[in-house]
């Protein structure tokens, strides 16, 4: 698990009140192996989600608020992580990118791996095919779906800040 950039480490519990998701449909999720990108965890042992771990589960619980199976969800919110790790300081957004052959792929709107061959960092450019630029696998563009990193990143420091803010058990009464 990489270092927490604010210290901060929680339970799954709160971790799922943090993103607003059922704890049940999550803790279903990863028993049937449809939210692969869960962080490690062995028998007896608390799930423990560092920052960068909540912005997949957030998304996935929004995913899910959408309409979108849990399977769909998860494996959407996983592969953009993904990305999201590959160029966490680069970018702000990641784009899920749709072709008419049912094929999909996420993009960082920054583009650092060796699809930019050592050039310097370009933007995902959502005119690309007016600029002769394709995706031979997928088929036309048939639509794009954007995850705004930065903002989830916001909320998710709000949250964790807030929680850190309040010491002690919970009152039982």
């Amino acid at each position: 698990m990489a270092a927490p950039k604010n210290g901060f480490r929680v339970r799954a519990a709160l971790a799922c009140k943090i993103v607003q998701l059922d704890r049940l449909k999550f803790n279903d999720a990863v028993a049937s192996g449809i939210y692969p990108c869960a962080p490690a965890t062995i028998p007896g042992s608390a799930r423990i989600f560092d920052e960068e771990s909540l912005i997949p589960l957030y998304f996935f619980a929004r995913l899910t608020e959408f309409g979108l199976t849990a399977a769909a969800a998860g494996r959407i919110a996983c592969e953009m992580a993904a990305a999201s790790a590959a160029n966490a300081e680069k970018a702000d957004r990641i784009i899920l990118v749709r072709g008419n052959r049912g094929i999909d792929f996420c993009i960082p709107n920054v583009v650092t791996f060796p699809a930019n061959m050592g050039k310097k960092p370009e933007k995902y450019d959502p005119e690309h095919e007016k600029k002769g630029i394709g995706y031979s696998a997928i088929g036309r563009v048939i639509f794009t779906l954007e995850f705004y990193i930065k903002h989830v990143r916001e909320i998710i420091a709000k949250e964790l800040a807030y929680e850190a803010s309040i010491l002690g058990r919970e009152d039982h009464e």
